[in-house]
């Protein structure tokens, strides 16, 4: 059923993001970098203080639930209240940092229809954060048809509005309102799903493993929004708001890989809670072996192929009013490579509560983000701008991971084999540097022969890999089983149907 689990979380994510390529893609040409500059600030303005409305209780929900140690119905009870009173924290602070900008800084707001966006993407976070309250319960039970339906509705809705806005001519404000719309329209579906859900009693001794396990995870939290969200207002600071167009194009085209990375994450986190606390090892080698395998063999190699080709990619899809992303976007998917990497690793260290090592690691991440970024982003330094900023995320990513993998290896009592699919990794790796450094010198010309020597790079890399061994019939047939639309249909009806 895990598989199933898996296949439905990737299928979705990856059909969302192919959508909102497309039409994102549509809408960037038609707006123009400044627009999509706006709605990346007023979007991150609001972000910057969604941590407030988590502080590593829905991590805790989530431990808690799948643990079995508690009744459930007490757990969402006691989970409902402390999410609403965050949520009110969260809506103040947001509200404080909007007064202050607006009347007291001496910056301010760049045009009244920033104000606006912000005030808009308030009111859609509001109404996700209440809907979480359902959907971490969901994840909590490994329920993932219910996550995933109302998800996928809300973001199609939504990509339809943007386009149809975009072309009749519509701008910043409109965009914002259209996803509003979507947030407000899936409502029922959500409060449908949740009909069975028992909100119980407030537990004050729960409460208290709520706060246990939420303070670490709280830093850990403020950590990843101030790296993750800051990126963009500080790059914004050190240059304008079409530089941070440019930049926030490349994440339209890479931010299906972070969607994966975190939709998957909720998935495997209750997973590897609930057997490794019936210390059923076995179980969680097998999935890391599976997810690292599938990974590493059809996952890993697409991404490299996107960075390699991001020149015809961004001519493509932007066209030539956004080449300055080329270089972006090829860096920022690597870099979220990396963190689908690490993905299960950091899971592995949550379900066995090793918190605290991972807030040490995320506190490190925090100042080596900060102090890159004023290295190679600041003027005043190598002023490498969005490229630089993307970098900044590459060697980021790249500490979080080597520190969280030095953990599993060493501080779990339990032997658990890192990186079992190195050889692929190590391949695929190889490959593509040979690739960048062949197409230095017989890079095709026109779109047509790009577009062969794309595909003729890809076929050539499975004909090496499994010509070679690095591949075998079994990830093949594990490909093969994936797609068994059968089982996945019986998944869904049945968790639908509470069955």
């Amino acid at each position: 059923m895990l598989t199933q689990k898996l296949v439905l979380s990737y299928s979705t994510k990856l059909i969302l993001q192919v959508i909102q390529m497309a039409t994102g893609l549509i809408v960037a040409r038609l707006v123009g970098p400044t627009v999509i500059g706006t709605l990346a600030y007023g979007l991150a303005f609001v972000t910057m203080f969604s941590f407030i409305t988590d502080l590593g209780t829905g991590s805790a929900h989530i431990k808690l639930v799948s643990s079995g140690n508690f009744r459930q119905d007490i757990c969402i009870g006691t989970f409902t209240r402390i999410k609403l009173f965050l949520t009110i924290l969260f809506i103040l602070a947001v509200c404080g940092a909007y007064l202050y900008t607006k009347f007291i800084s001496e910056s301010g707001f760049e045009s009244i229809t920033h104000e606006y966006v912000i005030l808009i993407y308030l009111a859609i976070s509001i109404i996700n954060q209440i809907s979480s309250i359902a959907t971490i319960t969901w994840a909590a039970n490994t329920e993932q048809a219910k996550q995933d339906i109302p998800d996928f509705l809300k973001t199609f809705i939504y990509q339809i509005l943007r386009l149809v806005l975009a072309i009749i001519g519509y701008k910043a404000v409109a965009l914002a309102l259209g996803n509003l719309f979507a947030v407000i329209i899936v409502l029922p579906l959500y409060i449908y799903f949740a009909r069975d859900i028992i909100i119980g009693k407030f537990d004050k001794e729960l409460l208290k493993s709520y706060i246990k396990i939420s303070i670490p995870v709280v830093f850990i939290g403020i950590c990843q929004v101030l790296i993750f969200s800051t990126d963009k207002v500080y790059l914004k600071s050190q240059t304008n708001t079409t530089e941070l167009g440019y930049y926030s194009a490349a994440f339209t085209l890479g931010t299906f890989i972070k969607t994966l990375e975190a939709s998957v994450g909720l998935l495997l986190f209750p997973y590897f809670s609930k057997h490794l606390a019936n210390n059923d090892y076995e179980k969680v080698r097998s999935i890391l072996v599976k997810y690292e395998r599938f990974t590493l063999a059809f996952l890993l190699p697409g991404i490299f192929l996107c960075s390699v080709f991001s020149d015809l990619i961004i001519r493509i899809t932007f066209g030539s009013q956004f080449l300055q992303t080329i270089p972006i976007f090829s860096i920022i998917i690597i870099s979220y490579s990396i963190s689908l990497i690490n993905l299960p690793y950091g899971n592995i260290l949550f379900g066995m509560g090793f918190f605290k090592q991972a807030a040490i690691v995320w506190g490190l991440a925090l100042i080596s983000f900060f102090a890159f970024a004023l290295f190679i982003v600041s003027p005043d330094f190598l002023n490498l701008k969005g490229e630089g900023m993307a970098i900044v995320l590459l060697l980021t990513n790249t500490f979080i991971a080597s520190m969280t993998i030095f953990l599993v290896k060493t501080k779990t009592s339990v032997n658990i084999k890192v990186l079992p699919g190195y050889k692929i990794l190590l391949f695929t790796v190889i490959y593509f540097v040979i690739i960048e450094i062949l197409m230095q010198y017989f890079n095709a010309s026109g779109y047509l022969l790009k577009i062969i020597q794309l595909f003729s790079v890809y076929i050539i890399f499975y004909i090496a890999a499994f010509s070679t061994g690095i591949l075998k019939k079994s990830d093949y047939f594990m490909i093969k089983g994936l797609m068994n639309i059968n089982k996945l249909k019986s998944y869904i009806n049945n968790e639908i149907r509470n069955r």
